[in-house]
């Protein structure tokens, strides 16, 4: 008998979220956020405009990177903020999200797409699952990101990724485990502030 669906706050993704993952995120959500038709994305809006950056009074005249940095606090803390991040982030990646869906359909498994207003994942399954299921895809697809397929698998799923049998603090490490810190993105001055992404 199935067991019943367990939800998860969205603010546990950040266990499985390596820091130069979480930023490369945050980078496309901000980029991609001022043309963005998700419907949360007026809001999610709203709720940049307070956090501080360094040397710079408001929010959106600090480069894109910076901004990015200075995200990763509010996505750390507030699920409502993860969920509004992630509904942009996910229509910035339509048409990858769209070969998972289709994915997930050929494999037999439900989908079910996050909503930013929950404030949770409706259930959770073993980050070695994601990860598995990941490379499958990446398999079968060919040229494909390993990590941006097991965070869509995620929201496209609304479970949350738990790293069942891990040892304590190697969850981060993930997604994905085995792969090099992504540079920063082009034109951003990294000397400002000190990445936390170079030097990983």
């Amino acid at each position: 008998m199935p067991s019943e669906p367990q939800s998860v706050p969205f603010v546990s993704i950040n266990d499985c979220l390596r820091e130069d993952f979480l930023f490369r995120v945050l980078h496309r959500v901000l980029e991609c956020l001022p043309t963005s038709s998700a419907p949360c994305s007026a809001a999610l809006t709203r709720a940049l405009a307070p956090i501080p950056v360094g040397g710079f009074r408001q929010f959106n005249r600090a480069p894109r990177g910076l901004q990015a940095r200075a995200a990763m606090s509010q996505f750390r803390s507030s699920g409502v903020f993860v969920g509004r991040a992630l509904e942009v982030w996910l229509e910035a990646n339509r048409t990858l999200a769209a070969a998972v869906e289709e994915f997930l359909a050929k494999h037999e498994i439900p989908r079910e797409r996050i909503r930013a207003e929950a404030g949770q994942f409706r259930d959770r399954w073993s980050l070695d699952e994601v990860l598995r299921l990941a490379d499958l895809f990446c398999a079968e697809q060919g040229a494909a990101d390993r990590d941006d397929v097991a965070l869509l698998l995620c929201c496209l799923t609304s479970r949350a990724p738990v790293a069942v049998g891990r040892p304590a603090g190697t969850a981060a490490e993930v997604l994905s485990p085995d792969a090099a810190p992504a540079p920063a993105p082009a034109g951003e001055d990294a000397s400002q502030e000190g990445s936390p992404i170079r030097g990983r």
